[in-house]
């Protein structure tokens, strides 16, 4: 049995959603957390939302089996409730997992990044989540291709991941009173490189899915 399959048997009392909810409400508790100064209790429980986030799928895909996935019409007949307690794929959990991404993400940025992230980036950063947050519904809605995560969104979800760690383990006295590297000017360049790279990866992002759906737009419907 491969790891994922254990993590999904062992998971088995509850649902994707629910562990995807669980992580969302950890990250946004580890924020506050920040705020406060509890600081090793807020990375244990960013460290359990990141883990969720790998944990929900593995669920899905162990509870889903070889039962085909749900249509968006489909699942339109079912209530939230029902929707959160469905045991496997759902296309409510598709959306959810990469807004509570962008949640711990953004959180992140604004409280524990301030003082870290030049002001520039961080506002271009935000405009870019905020536009990849709607357009995918609306390439849903209006039909316009695949409107799940291309392959830079997946890239740009690994740059965060790598962002937000350099950012909390370079500046947040976790077991001392300071952090050392908070003081080296190269803390600095380090975090905004790592920032930069992640809004230029969610540029590609947006520019495939603008592309994606022109191309489909134009051409697509026709074939």
């Amino acid at each position: 049995m491969r790891s994922s399959e254990k993590i999904g048997w062992f998971l088995n009392f509850t649902t994707p959603s629910w562990i995807t909810i669980f992580g969302g409400a950890s990250a946004v508790l580890a924020i506050i957390l920040f705020g406060l100064h509890f600081y090793s209790i807020a990375v244990g429980l960013l460290i359990l939302s990141f883990l969720t986030d790998w944990f929900d799928g593995c669920l899905a895909r162990y509870q889903q089996g070889d039962k085909p996935v749900m249509t968006p019409e489909e699942e339109t007949h079912l209530t939230l409730w029902n929707i959160i307690n469905y045991r496997g794929v759902t296309n409510f959990g598709r959306a959810l997992d990469p807004l509570v991404d962008k949640v711990r993400f953004l959180g992140l940025l604004w409280t524990v990044g301030t003082d870290h992230v030049d002001r520039g980036v961080a506002i271009l950063i935000t405009i870019l989540a905020a536009i990849l947050t709607v357009i995918r519904p609306i390439k849903l809605r209006l039909k316009l291709g695949n409107a799940g995560a291309n392959r830079w969104g997946k890239y740009k979800v690994y740059a965060e991941v790598v962002f937000v760690a350099i950012l909390v383990f370079s500046t947040q006295p976790l077991f001392h009173r300071e952090n050392p590297l908070t003081a080296l000017s190269l803390t600095h360049t380090v975090i905004n490189l790592s920032a930069t790279i992640a809004m230029i990866l969610a540029c590609a992002s947006l520019y495939t899915h603008i592309e994606n759906g022109y191309i489909y737009y134009r051409y697509g419907r026709n074939s």
